[in-house]
């Protein structure tokens, strides 16, 4: 009984990480990263288009 729990557990742990990798490398190849630098200087921009 304990093994078969434990079979699904890892089974259920590679198919998330094989999820998880899927996405991120999904995410590489759109180009989500490529400005991550800019997102520390958001609070400094001036976005208000009250003029």
């Amino acid at each position: 009984m304990l093994t078969v729990s434990l079979i699904y557990t890892l089974g259920i742990g590679v198919l998330l990480g094989v999820f998880i990798l899927g996405f991120f490398v999904w995410g590489l190849n759109t180009g989500a990263f490529d400005h991550s630098e800019d997102a520390k200087y958001i609070l400094f921009r001036d976005d208000d288009d009250d003029d």
